[in-house]
């Protein structure tokens, strides 16, 4: 199960996706029994799905979102990281009339992670890194991929598929033993990613992005003190 992070207050912006979920057992549990309730009730067989659902950790109740009939692509790097295997494998194995066989937490890392690393105002990128950089940037931190999404020359205000809030300028995948070393890897990657925006101090932009992301609550901490700033959603496979 993948937990979708954003804070509030924030614009209510899309920070993360993180795997595995770190909701109580008892909470997954129950989404899962809805889903395959769900699932056999409309005739669903032999397909990848996903069931997104929003949860509440102040009342403990949830709601179901959407259903899709695929698999997230997003997820793919986290699975790999954890599991030793895409989620895509499972796909293939439908697709060849197999049994999937999924070996579960057979990774290199206990956790895995997608950011956004976004922008909260419009500008135009003057610079971002190339093949070598970008190498260099992921051997220099083990457990780390990027992928960015904007060229020299971009207007951020001029893109596409962007929510109302933010830009997002690439997508910074890693691996890790806990949800603390996952944010500390980003802010590494972050603070040497060599994107530029015209006219502005990278540190600037870049410090603002790890605020927004440093919001982001650690769940093991909320259920411990009852406290609550930041909302989930929880992806079922």
């Amino acid at each position: 199960m993948v937990q979708n992070i954003f804070v509030l207050g924030a614009d209510d912006s899309f920070f993360r996706y993180e795997y595995p979920s770190q909701l109580p057992q008892e909470v997954k549990d129950a989404m899962v029994e809805t889903s395959r309730t769900i699932m056999s009730h409309i005739g669903f067989d032999n397909g990848a799905f996903n069931i997104e659902y929003f949860y509440d950790m102040n009342t403990g109740d949830y709601q179901l979102l959407e259903i899709n009939p695929r698999i997230s692509q997003s997820h793919s790097e986290m699975f790999q990281f954890v599991d030793g295997t895409s989620n895509h494998q499972i796909m293939v194995d439908l697709a060849l009339g197999n049994k999937p066989d999924f070996k579960a937490r057979a990774g290199r890392f206990a956790c895995a992670a997608k950011f956004y690393l976004r922008r909260f105002k419009d500008g135009k990128v003057s610079h971002v890194p190339g093949a070598d950089e970008l190498d260099r940037l992921r051997n220099s931190i083990p457990g780390v991929d990027i992928d960015i999404n904007v060229e020299k020359g971009t207007q951020l205000s001029a893109m596409i598929e962007q929510d109302s809030y933010s830009f997002d300028l690439a997508n910074i995948y890693v691996g890790a033993d806990d949800t603390r070393e996952l944010l500390e890897k980003f802010r590494k990657v972050v603070e040497a990613l060599p994107i530029e925006i015209e006219g502005e101090v990278s540190r600037e932009w870049k410090q603002a992005a790890l605020r927004a992301s440093y919001e982001m609550v650690f769940l093991g901490d909320v259920f411990k003190y009852n406290h609550c700033d930041a909302a989930v959603t929880n992806d079922s496979h």
